[in-house]
């Protein structure tokens, strides 16, 4: 009766209110949820306060931090048994593999503060140089494209913010969740929100006052001339920025966000922008459909990018350059960002140790490769398999619900029984890891990991909208080499592959003919993963348009079996040879082309050409030749 009451309470009160009703029935470190409790607030009146405020009284905020709760305590813990994970990896003393290897050299190079000092700006004069080269729109277009990053997530996360003009998030399209589409957001601005920028109270306009020094703070010691006058100018520009944005209340409505835009409209619907440069420079120049998540606020960023001064515009993207690069430059640049993002902004205090920033930035970098050291120390494949056994019996018991269920139809029971048997729960952590032999980690250049890293991910995003596909519904990925019915026509896969180890083409073909045969990815492709799986290299080419989600898909499955590198191309390439050099070194292509054949029109007795794809084939070989 007490937990059906108190779920009673928690659906009548707001937001705030169940957040404290939460808290209280967690209760803190050291503190019980009663011991908590303040009797002398009458819960009618401040239940929050009565909830909390013998806590909120005894409870010391820590110097580094401006919130403090359970969230933040078990973060903390956590933080700690990551950090000892990270240290044994850089000191050597747990089982050395490449990703270890990497993660110890990121921690340590980012630790290294004496390294650090000694370079002072070198790392970033570089980037320095190429915007001082820039002489023109097209080269500030290439140069904002550059900068594009995967910093957004408009639903999940609910991370809106980004200091690059424009954010994207590749997610499945929400007017068509069959496909991947990019999702661009609206940025450019150092601070968090508009609100920042365009609010006349007194205290915003303070917090303005105080940005502005931090602006010229920053050019000077970056050795940049005329600092407070090009700050001046900076602040002006993130100013008319922010007056172009969206609210958060705005940006929040899904409804008013979702505007599908073609490539060819961003011209014709937001001039200035050189689109052409910026897409390209972003690795985006071959999508074809995006979503504008705040439409009058993108036409007003690209009008801006044509009609401020391109000196202004070089000097925004150096001081975005010295923000972005803060923590891996020397100290002054470190006690700088914190002097105006940590007490003006969140009223800390403190700077956080740099031993926690190092195991954050570390986790910012390899995320999966930490996770996969903390899985195996605190979370063994005996726990996943115990929780996995129980959310399996959790399954087979709503199984069991829906059949008792007597308001529905047998029709409308066996639909909802194949909804349930699409559910895919992931526990713990991935079947597959992360794999990030790709990116290159070298101990002593903090500044060059971070940047490498950052990059790795956003290419890593972009990647995945050429190459998967969502499924209505199912929430997972479809087997390439399954059965597939692409608009209506009715598709039978056939792997045309034979060499040492693999199975021959008789076997393969056998198995996809029989009643419910299903290989997947890696497993149909047995034959050219049979020997040095990570040395080989695949393309695959696709010999029509119509097929090319298909190619996308099969390059997908292809890394998925373990190849290094694999890429997708969509033009036609003379048909590889199959045969017996499948499995040897070099580089393995695989060609996927349509076979089709007649089909008898009902009731005429003729029948057509050519109308019906039959079935796919993959024909592949092995060279050592580049087919580029």
């Amino acid at each position: 009766m007490f937990m059906k009451r108190y779920k009673q309470l928690i659906r009548l009160h707001t937001g705030a209110t169940r957040l404290a009703l939460t808290i209280a029935g967690l209760g803190y470190a050291g503190t019980t949820p009663v011991e908590g409790i303040d009797p002398a607030v009458v819960p009618g009146d401040d239940f929050f306060t009565y909830a909390n405020g013998a806590w909120l009284k005894a409870t010391e905020i820590p110097a580094d931090r401006s919130v403090y709760g359970t969230g933040s305590i078990v973060a903390e813990l956590n933080l700690q048994r990551v950090a000892k994970l990270i240290e044994q990896a850089a000191q050597g003393s747990v089982p050395i593999d490449a990703q270890s290897r990497a993660i110890g050299d990121f921690y340590s190079s980012y630790m290294d503060e004496a390294a650090i000092e000694k370079r002072g700006i070198a790392p970033l004069e570089g980037t320095l140089r190429r915007i001082a080269a820039i002489t023109n729109r097209k080269m500030l277009a290439r140069a904002l494209g550059e900068s594009l990053r995967s910093d957004v997530d408009v639903l999940n996360n609910t991370e809106v913010h980004t200091p690059n003009l424009f954010g994207v998030w590749i997610a499945a399209d929400l007017n068509d969740p069959t496909r991947y589409v990019p999702f661009l957001v609206q940025g450019g601005l150092v601070m968090p929100d508009r609100d920042y920028y365009v609010d006349p109270s007194p205290g915003m306009a303070e917090i303005r006052k105080q940005y502005e020094a931090h602006i010229a703070a920053l050019l000077r010691l970056a050795r940049i001339p005329d600092a407070g006058a090009k700050a001046t100018r900076i602040a002006d520009l993130e100013h008319r920025i922010a007056e172009k944005h969206w609210s958060r209340a705005d940006t929040e409505q899904v409804a008013k966000a979702n505007n599908p835009w073609k490539r060819a409209d961003f011209e014709r619907r937001a001039p200035g922008l050189d689109w052409e440069a910026f897409f390209t420079a972003a690795h985006l120049n071959q999508v074809s459909d995006f979503i504008v998540w705040q439409p009058s606020a993108l036409q007003g960023l690209s009008a801006l990018v044509a009609s401020e001064e391109l000196d202004t515009w070089k000097d925004w993207l150096r001081l975005h350059a010295l923000e972005h690069a803060a923590d891996t430059l020397p100290k002054a640049f470190v006690d700088e960002e914190f002097s105006f993002h940590g007490k003006v902004l969140t009223g800390a205090v403190e700077l956080r140790p740099r031993w926690k920033r190092a195991v954050d930035a570390t986790n910012a970098a390899l995320g999966e490769a930490v996770g996969r050291l903390y899985a195996a120390k605190y979370f063994p494949p005996s726990e996943k398999a115990r929780v996995e056994a129980m959310v399996r019996t959790l399954i087979t018991a709503f199984g069991a619900r829906i059949d008792r269920l007597e308001w529905m139809s047998p029709q409308t029971r066996g639909k909802a029984k194949a909804k349930l048997s699409t559910l895919k729960v992931s526990v713990g952590y991935p079947d597959k890891w992360r794999d990030y032999s790709g990116l290159k980690i070298v101990r002593g250049d903090a500044f060059g990991n971070a940047e490498r890293s950052e990059l790795f991910e956003y290419r890593r995003v972009v990647r995945r909208h050429r190459t998967l596909r969502a499924l209505v519904g199912a929430g997972r990925l479809l087997s390439f080499c399954g059965r597939i019915r692409p608009a209506g026509r009715s598709v039978q896969p056939v792997q045309t592959v034979s060499g040492p180890g693999g199975q021959r083409k008789a076997d393969v073909e056998r198995e996809h003919r029989r009643p419910g045969g299903d290989l997947s990815g890696p497993r149909c492709l047995s034959a050219i993963t049979q020997r040095d799986r990570a040395p080989a290299r695949v393309r695959v080419y696709c010999r029509s348009i119509v097929l090319s989600q298909l190619c996308a898909e099969l390059a997908y499955e292809v890394s998925r079996a373990g190849f290094a590198q694999a890429s997708y191309h969509r033009r036609t390439r003379p048909r590889p040879v199959p045969g017996s050099h499948c499995a040897q070194r070099g580089r393995v292509v695989c060609g996927l082309r349509r076979e089709t054949g007649p089909v008898s029109l009902p009731g005429t007795g003729r029948s057509r050409p050519h109308l019906v794809t039959r079935w796919l084939k993959i024909a592949c070989s092995a060279s050592t030749r580049d087919h580029r």
